[in-house]
């Protein structure tokens, strides 16, 4: 388990679980003679943020860059949540999978790296077992042939089943013509996504029904709103290595006139979902300045689309800017959607979020005006 932290007020600093990482939820560094007691104490009384230079000057690096990371929010409680799982609810699905985990992790550390006859084992128990009554397994998804003959690539599909290489693979799909490489990319993202749907959520949509979401994944393009209705296009960029990332986003009106943009950066992020939401919050904002009741919120994140809609992820990590997010929705527009679109539909916002990193933290651009890079996107959309 894990504390979801609210305000901090209860959570013992150095004996409770409540910084996220896998191995513990404690902190790592010792405490010494430190006299802070509750996370509360981290927070500046005067902001109602974290004290980010008591955080640095109380905790290691690796402590400190994850406590950062997480949104205190003043008046609001905390909760305990499963950490296993992206959503914060447990399952027996994915206890077994921690417990699968654990003891892969026991054998390595033990030595144990396979059979005594030295060969590899595979950790997952069913494909151990069929090895094991001398039963071939078959590594060709048949779902995922059929997706592909639907999609006229079925001989794409056979040349790249011969490649063994991933850098050979990516460079056979980026030889194809334009249309065809948009297809596969596409197609092999969405079998990515429908794998672990089928592995976390235990659904599975049939070949057809995801032939027919590629092919209108790749034809989409960014639609005028209706009359009296604001579009708010949002994206992030996140950057693995040092956990920053920026955000962009872009609201028109029914003729397609830019009314706002805005884009700023992030430097403590926990992943890409964190500042997806960020990004779909900051524009929320931005919007409810508008003085306008209807708004259409586009992002090419399906997670946040997902969130957004649902109450899943009401436990999660993030679950207090999805608070937010609904919040804001429910009380400044008598009506809204929030949908997902492809990359297509949201280049303005995805190049405005390239711009975030220029950004200084704290030091957001909010601007009518547009960039040059955007103003070109902004016109092909209204071409088109």
């Amino acid at each position: 388990m894990i504390w979801r932290v609210g305000d901090g007020e209860g959570i013992k600093i150095w004996s409770d679980p409540w910084i996220p990482r896998d191995f513990s939820r404690r902190p790592i560094t010792p405490r010494h003679h430190s006299l802070l007691i509750e996370v509360k104490d981290l927070v500046d009384s005067y902001t109602g943020n974290w004290d980010a230079e008591l955080v640095r000057d109380t905790f290691w690096a690796e402590d400190a860059n994850l406590i950062l990371a997480l949104h205190i929010h003043q008046g609001r409680e905390n909760f305990l949540a499963w950490h296993f799982d992206k959503h914060g609810v447990f399952s027996v699905k994915s206890a077994y999978k921690v417990a699968r985990e654990d003891r892969v992790r026991c054998a390595n550390n033990g030595g144990n790296q396979g059979s005594s006859n030295g060969n590899q084992q595979s950790p997952h128990p069913l494909r151990c077992n069929l090895v094991n009554r001398g039963m071939k397994i078959d590594t060709q998804c048949p779902s995922v042939v059929r997706l592909w003959g639907l999609l006229g690539l079925e001989t794409e599909r056979a040349q790249l089943a011969l490649i063994q290489s991933a850098q050979e693979a990516v460079e056979a799909i980026l030889k194809a013509t334009e249309k065809r490489k948009t297809l596969m990319i596409i197609a092999l993202w969405f079998t990515w996504s429908e794998g672990n749907a089928i592995w976390e959520e235990g659904r599975r949509r049939c070949s057809q029904l995801l032939a027919r979401c590629v092919e209108q994944y790749a034809k989409e393009r960014w639609v005028k709103p209706l009359m009296d209705t604001l579009k708010l296009n949002c994206n992030a960029a996140f950057l693995v290595e040092t956990h920053s990332g920026s955000w962009g986003v872009i609201i028109r009106d029914a003729d397609g006139e830019v009314v706002n943009t805005g884009r700023g950066r992030v430097n403590h992020l926990r992943n890409p979902f964190h500042v997806e939401l960020i990004a779909c919050l900051q524009g929320i904002q931005l919007a409810v300045n508008m003085g306008i009741g209807h708004i259409i919120v586009e992002t090419d994140a399906q997670e946040v689309v997902k969130a957004v809609n649902s109450r899943e992820y009401d436990d999660s990590a993030v679950s207090h800017l999805i608070e937010e997010i609904k919040s804001l929705l429910g009380s400044n527009f008598l009506n809204h959607e929030c949908v997902f679109v492809s990359r297509e539909c949201n280049q303005a916002a995805h190049r405005s979020a390239a711009l975030g990193f220029l950004c200084t933290e704290g030091e957001d651009l909010v601007t009518s005006s547009l960039s040059e890079s955007v103003y070109v996107i902004v016109a092909n959309d209204l071409c088109q």
